[in-house]
C-alpha cells in the first residue's frame, strides 16, 4: 500500500507518525515553521527553496556523497569531520543538502546542494501521474487507517485526523524525493552514502533506494540510543556505532552483528579528557534541555529550588535543534529568572568546566560532561526513562527526583572530596565502554570503513 518504485511511503512517515503521537515534543523553534511541519508541508517549502536558488557547481562523479539533513550541531560535527576525512583520504566526496540553509553548518572545505537540484522536467512530470494514482488510493483508505489510529485509546480522534490529512502533502513530496535521489544517484555515481540517521525520511530513502541503486549506506550513530523508534530498526547496510554500550544496544533490538561497526565517536577525537580532580568546587549548574517542553520546566524548577541555598549560577542549555526562544515561549519568560540561558549551539566545551554540576533526563550530552570533568545528576522525572546506560555509573553519579533530593546530591557534590578518585576511574570504565579508546583516531577508523564498504560496488550507470 502506498508506493512509487519499490519504496513504501508510509515507513518514509514513519518517524514523523510517531512525533504527531507524543504532543509533548518539540522540533522547532520558529512557529511557521512548526505550523508548516504540523500539516506536512515542511518537506515541500524546504524542496522548493532548494530548486529556487541558484545552483552550486556540482561533481558529475563522487565516491561517496554525505547527507545533511538533521539540524542538531552534534550529528553536524560528526558528519563535517567524518567528509573531511574522507575528503583526506583521497575520496572526491559532495555533500547532500535536505535545504540551501544547511549549507551554513558545512565545514568551509566542503562542497554541497541542495538535492532539489535534481529534480527535473522528466522527474516532475513522471511523479505528477503518480500523485494521482497515490492520492485516490490514499483517499478510498482514509476511514481504514483511521479507524487503525483510534482502534486503542493511546490516540484521540484528532490526532488521528490530523495524521490522515498530515499524509496527503507528505507522500505528495515523498515521491518527488524518492524520483529526485534516483536521478541524483544516475548522474553522480557514488559508491557509498554516510547518514546521520535513517529513521528522518531522507536517510531512510538514501538507504531504501541503496538496495537497487548500487551504492551503500552507513548512519553514523549520532546521539546515546533512547527512544527505540529513533534509532531501530537499522535500514541501512552498516551502522557506525561509539561503543560497546552501543552495539549491545542494538543487537538487544533485533540489529544483526554483521550489521554493526564499532568506530567510536568522532565528535570526541578533539576532546581532551579532564573528569573531576580532587579540590575542585562546582562553580555553576547546567540544565541540559530535552526536546520535551514539560520536562525542561520541571528540571529548570527542581534546580531552582534546590539551588536557593547554594551560590551557583543556573544555566539552561536548550536541545540542538532548538533554540533560546523555544524554551522561552513554552512557558513565558517569568519563571525563569535568575536562569541564563544559553544557545542551542553552543559547543559543550565552552560550557562545562571540572566540578561543574550538570542536570539532565535522557541526553547523551552528559558523556560530554563527563569527560570535560562535570559531575552529573540525573534528574528522575514522571513518565521519562533516562538513557539505559547512565544506569551502570549507579552511584558514580547522582540522581533526584525531586527539589529536596536534588538539595540533597547538589550539597554532597560540594562537601565531596576523598571519593572523586575512586569515581573517576569507575567513570573512565563507563566512557571506554560507551565511546570506545578514546584516542583520537575515531574518524580516520570509520572514513577507512566507510571506503572500504564501497570498494566492492561498482559506480552507477
Amino acid at each position: 500500500m502506498f508506493r512509487y518504485q519499490g519504496i513504501s511511503l508510509g515507513e518514509l512517515a514513519q518517524l514523523e507518525v510517531f512525533l504527531k503521537l507524543r504532543p509533548g515534543t518539540e522540533s522547532n523553534t520558529n512557529r511557521w515553521v512548526q505550523f508548516l511541519k504540523d500539516r506536512g508541508y515542511a518537506w515541500q517549502v524546504r524542496f522548493s527553496f532548494g530548486r529556487a536558488m541558484p545552483a552550486p557547481p556540482i561533481k558529475q562523479v563522487a565516491d561517496g556523497l554525505v547527507l545533511f539533513d538533521v539540524r542538531n550541531r552534534p550529528a553536524i560535527q560528526t558528519m563535517n569531520a567524518v567528509a573531511r576525512e574522507l575528503q583526506d583520504q583521497g575520496q572526491q566526496i559532495a555533500c547532500v543538502l535536505s535545504d540551501p540553509a544547511m549549507r551554513r553548518f558545512l565545514a568551509r572545505e566542503l562542497s554541497g546542494f541542495s538535492y532539489s537540484k535534481f529534480f527535473g522536467r522528466e522527474q516532475a512530470n513522471k511523479t505528477r501521474e503518480a500523485w494521482k494514482l497515490i492520492k485516490a488510493e490514499l483517499r478510498s483508505s482514509e476511514d481504514q487507517i483511521y479507524r487503525y489510529l483510534t482502534a486503542s485509546d493511546l490516540v484521540s480522534r484528532e490526532t488521528a485526523r490530523g495524521i490522515v490529512a498530515f499524509l496527503y502533502p507528505y507522500f505528495h513530496q515523498a515521491i518527488r524525493d524518492v524520483a529526485t535521489f534516483g536521478n541524483l544517484a544516475a548522474n553522480l555515481g557514488p559508491k557509498y552514502f554516510v547518514v546521520a540517521t535513517d529513521s528522518h525520511k531522507l536517510g531512510r530513502l538514501v538507504a531504501r533506494l541503496g538496495s537497487t541503486s548500487n551504492w551503500t549506506t552507513t548512519v553514523v550513530q549520532h546521539g546515546m540510543p533512547g527512544l527505540q523508534f529513533a534509532y531501530v530498526p537499522v535500514y541501512a547496510d552498516r551502522i557506525a556505532v561509539w561503543g560497546d554500550e552501543s552495539a549491545r544496544w542494538f543487537e538487544e533490538r533485533g540489529v544483526p552483528r554483521s550489521k554493526i561497526f564499532i568506530s567510536g565517536n568522532p565528535r570526541y577525537d578533539s576532546y581532551k579528557a579532564a573528569f573531576c580532580n580532587e579540590d575542585g568546587r562546582p562553580s555553576k549548574i547546567i540544565v541540559i534541555g530535552t526536546t520535551a517542553a514539560e520536562d525542561n520546566l520541571s528540571m529548570t524548577k527542581m534546580v531552582a529550588a534546590a539551588a536557593s541555598d547554594f551560590d551557583l549560577k543556573i544555566f539552561f542549555k536548550p536541545h540542538p535543534s532548538h533554540g533560546q526562544l523555544s524554551y522561552l515561549n513554552s512557558a513565558g519568560t517569568d519563571k525563569y529568572e535568575g536562569i541564563t540561558i544559553l544557545p542551542a549551539d553552543k559547543p559543550m566545551q565552552d560550557i562545562v568546566k571540572p566540578c561543574d554540576i550538570v542536570v539532565l533526563t535522557n541526553s547523551s550530552a552528559g558523556v560530554d560532561a563527563l569527560i570535560l570533568g562535570g559531575q552529573l545528576i540525573v534528574a528522575r522525572l514522571p513518565g521519562n526513562r533516562a538513557k539505559a546506560s547512565y544506569h551502570k555509573l549507579g552511584s558514580l553519579i547522582k540522581w533526584a527526583a525531586c527539589a529536596d533530593e536534588m538539595k540533597r546530591v547538589i550539597s554532597e557534590y560540594l562537601c565531596a572530596g576523598a571519593d572523586k578518585q575512586a569515581a573517576v576511574q569507575g567513570i573512565k570504565e563507563y566512557l571506554h565502554s560507551t565511546l570506545g579508546d578514546l584516542q583520537g583516531n575515531s574518524t580516520r577508523r570509520l572514513a577507512e570503513f566507510i571506503i572500504s564498504t564501497g570498494s566492492h560496488h561498482s559506480r552507477c550507470s
